[in-house]
């Protein structure tokens, strides 16, 4: 009967105000209510005594301020918090364990080294109760990415895959990147035709997704679709003037236009961006040979 708990609370800590255990399981009722402010309230000045406290009340609390709605924690503390709970998980329920470990391996996706972060998503989707749903669709779709990132392509498109199977947990936007992110390793793979219908996939849930317009305009390049292709690739720039695909499919459309100072400053933008384009660095060269021929 939380309503009698926080009443008999109430009636308490007037005598004594630096009652911590009284503060503490006020503050957990006020949380269970779902009165967030004062469950924020208390859980931080029963905390600021955290050594008067027995270890089962510091693991309540900080799992409570790390539940707390998005607006009432900064995310250093949210992330402080998290770390505290796990730290004495024993004394929680495993549904809460595993929406800790999910928060922890969200932090930790801004880490610099991405197998800290592959760690943590790792430790998330193997706690002892498994996550749910919803959960797994907020870190599958980011291991996946990170997987791709260090060119661990096969393992990428294994948990892209993982992740395409949650699709009623993950909105417009999030299933429109996942269908980029598969787009781009079957890109990779030189599976044109599978990385155009990702593209496609993705282009119908966010038309302003860069890299699958620059995928249209690879392949509109490739069936000499010029008109095509240069459309595409001028959308793809128009969201991300990084998208060193793009540069190399105008490039290559100005090298068969004889137009080669023009497509020698296209391809030198797409090797700026991408250093390993091999297609950027072979019209170049050709097209430095035709400067030399003249």
């Amino acid at each position: 009967d939380l309503e009698a708990a926080l009443a008999d609370f109430a009636a308490a800590l007037p005598a004594d105000p630096n009652q911590v255990d009284i503060v503490a399981y006020q503050a957990d009722s006020f949380f269970q209510q779902e009165e967030f402010e004062a469950a924020k309230a208390g859980a931080e000045a029963a905390l600021a005594q955290a050594d008067l406290l027995p270890d089962h009340l510091q693991a309540q609390l900080n799992a409570n301020l790390a539940l707390l709605p998005a607006e009432l924690l900064a995310d250093d503390d949210r992330e402080t918090a998290v770390a505290a709970a796990l730290a004495l998980a024993n004394y929680l329920p495993e549904e809460t364990v595993a929406e800790l470990h999910t928060l922890n391996a969200e932090f930790a996706l801004a880490d610099p080294e991405t197998e800290v972060a592959l760690a943590a998503i790792d430790r998330a989707l193997a706690v002892e109760t498994e996550l749910t749903p919803a959960q797994q669709a907020r870190l599958l779709p980011e291991k996946a990415g990170l997987l791709a990132a260090v060119g661990r392509w096969p393992d990428a498109l294994a948990v892209s895959e993982e992740a395409l199977a949650l699709t009623e947990e993950l909105t417009d936007a999030e299933l429109a990147l996942l269908h980029q992110l598969r787009s781009r390793i079957y890109f990779a793979h030189e599976d044109w035709a599978t990385a155009v219908t990702g593209a496609e996939a993705a282009l119908e849930l966010d038309d302003t997704l860069a890299w699958p317009h620059a995928v249209l305009a690879w392949q509109a390049y490739r069936t000499f679709d010029y008109d095509t292709a240069l459309a595409e690739a001028d959308a793809a720039l128009a969201q991300d003037e990084t998208i060193a695909l793009a540069y190399t499919v105008r490039g290559g459309m100005l090298t068969w236009q004889g137009k080669v100072h023009e497509a020698l400053a296209e391809l030198e933008m797409a090797l700026a961006h991408d250093p390993e384009d091999v297609e950027a660095m072979a019209l170049r060269v050709y097209n430095l040979r035709e400067t030399s021929a003249k």
